[in-house]
């Protein structure tokens, strides 16, 4: 379901910050909602494999076609990833996919065979609890507008998502080397290697603007509140 902290950052920025009214769908009732009458929708950071099934996300994109922007945030981009209705994707192609499953499951038997004193140790490295990478930032286009050519992110996992193929990779971690302060583990590192963090993808008359990371977390991330207010009333414009 949706991350009540997700949820509540988003609200809170609408209402105490700028001042701005926003509708409120709860996901019990979501599959009934007739998306024509929303210019906008925001999937705050959480999982909804429950709650957008394959017949809602062809639904979805029906609506981003005809200029409906969707902004899907964190672990939201999750549904989109991999679907047959949209480009985002974990990996750039098979043999990325192949190399990566393959990394995960000699892995997974390593810590299998770990000595226990020695597990927690070796399950740090392939965490991410709160890292500051510092990361490219096309201000030429309208979700980078403000912004100079680089962007100070906050990454709180190590999700991969590949660069898109079709539309624009705003903003992307080139390599573990653009890690600027905090704890990363060193599998978790290499797994964000060459990632994306903002991207738009355009579809007809509408556009999907995807967050792998969250520009509004806990409501203190000053250098991401631009970035939400470009993807709410800058792209597509």
């Amino acid at each position: 379901g949706v991350s009540s902290l997700g949820f509540g950052e988003i609200w809170h920025f609408f209402e105490q910050q700028i001042k701005y009214p926003v509708t409120v769908l709860d996901t019990e009732y979501f599959n009934s909602v007739n998306l024509n009458k929303y210019k906008v929708l925001i999937l705050p950071n959480g999982l909804y494999k429950k709650t957008l099934g394959k017949e809602k996300l062809v639904e979805l994109k029906k609506w981003i076609q005809n200029g409906g922007r969707l902004i899907a945030i964190d672990r939201a981009l999750g549904i989109f990833a991999d679907s047959e209705e949209f480009s985002l994707s974990k990996y750039k192609d098979e043999d990325e996919k192949k190399e990566k499953e393959k990394e995960e499951k000699e892995l997974k038997e390593k810590l299998e065979l770990e000595a226990y004193d020695n597990l927690e140790r070796k399950s740090i490295s392939n965490l991410i609890t709160g890292s500051i990478f510092k990361v490219t930032m096309d201000n030429t286009h309208p979700l980078g507008f403000g912004y100079d050519n680089s962007y100070h992110t906050l990454r709180l996992n190590s999700n991969h998502y590949a660069y898109l193929k079709k539309g624009t990779n705003v903003s992307v971690i080139k390599s573990k080397t653009d890690l600027v302060s905090g704890f990363a583990g060193g599998n978790a590192l290499k797994n964000i290697d060459k990632s994306l963090v903002f991207g738009v993808e355009k579809m007809g008359k509408g556009a999907v603007i995807y967050l792998a990371d969250n520009p509004l977390f806990r409501g203190f991330w000053e250098n991401g509140k631009l970035i939400f207010c470009n993807a709410v009333f800058m792209v597509g414009q």
